[in-house]
């Protein structure tokens, strides 16, 4: 499973390269129309190559991929879920003792100065 979870990673990630080509290339077209380069030419091919169809598809078929990829992703985060830390509680001084300059005898010498 995990390693058909990689798998599904990367065709997502290359319709997500595939996408912002795409709309890299529908940028071009874009500005190439609105500057009167070429004439209709670029707007010709940009229809001809059915890249309004392909800049539509290609993100939601990579979101898809994306989900499909999900639950083993997730599978293989939850092994290391365990954690080696120790957690210790702190002993805090009470008001009552700060307020009468009494400080508790197990503390060491230099925190008694202070």
């Amino acid at each position: 499973m995990k390693k058909f979870a990689l798998v599904l990673q990367l065709v997502a990630v290359l319709f997500f390269v595939g996408s912002l080509l795409v709309s890299g290339a529908a940028f071009m077209v874009t500005f190439l129309t609105a500057g009167h380069i070429g004439g209709e030419l670029p707007l010709a091919y940009f229809e001809k190559l059915n890249l309004p169809l392909l800049s539509l598809f290609l993100p939601v078929l990579g979101i898809v991929v994306f989900l499909m990829a999900l639950p083993g992703i997730l599978e293989r985060r939850q092994v290391g879920e365990e954690s080696n830390v120790v957690e210790f509680s702190a002993k805090s001084l009470s008001d009552k003792t700060r307020r009468n300059g009494q400080f508790p005898e197990h503390l060491p010498e230099h925190l008694k100065a202070a």
